[in-house]
């Protein structure tokens, strides 16, 4: 049986989809090896975090940038965004989703960037990407195979010798839909797929 592994962004309360306790202290999930560190970078208004510390993602009227992993072991529905990338240059508009309690949203990097998905050596099929990751999701069972949470290098137990760290272990319920884009343009459809 297939387990599957899946990243989080550190948080100090526990992945319960409410706001970190210390927003401003916790530097780790903007971090690098956080997931997705570089959107909480961007995204991350510590100040106003700080004033909403400890509520419930529902409570507020914003969506913090760590809202991928907030849930993993939350009780109540959660929202969540990503924005296309900038190379896209049209008119694709931001994705904005609910995500059910005890959730997180990972994908399969190693299979988005294997030489199989790979058209004349150096760029990605996105039809190609896309069969990948539809196979890659495929081998696990619900209801049996395990989801092991972990945080990756920015975490508060890591230090110079680079740990990860297992947050938690839950069984999969289910595998939601794929998310895809919206009012995407042609030429970034054929050229990257469609797949937030």
């Amino acid at each position: 049986m297939q387990h599957l592994s899946a990243r989080l962004a550190w948080h100090d309360n526990g992945w319960n989809g409410h706001l970190c306790k210390k927003p401003k202290k916790n530097i780790y999930c903007s971090g690098r090896y956080s997931f997705p560190g570089d959107m909480i970078g961007e995204y991350k208004d510590a100040d106003l975090e700080e004033e909403n510390n400890c509520k419930s993602c529902n409570s507020i009227n914003f969506i913090p940038p760590c809202c991928y992993s907030i849930n993993a072991f939350g009780k109540e529905i959660v929202k969540c965004f990503a924005t296309p990338p900038e190379f896209f240059r049209d008119s694709t508009k931001a994705k904005y989703w609910e995500l059910p309690p005890a959730s997180v949203c990972t994908w399969c990097y190693e299979e988005m960037y294997k030489d199989e998905v790979k058209i004349n050596g150096r760029n990605y099929d996105p039809k190609k990407r896309s069969q990948a990751m539809e196979e890659y999701y495929s081998q696990f069972e619900k209801k049996k195979s395990l989801i092991f949470y972990y945080t990756n290098y920015d975490n508060p137990f890591s230090g110079e010798e680079k740990k990860y760290v297992l947050v938690g272990v839950s069984r999969l319920k289910e595998i939601l839909p794929t998310l895809k884009w919206e009012n995407q343009g042609d030429e970034s459809y054929e050229k990257y797929g469609d797949l937030v």
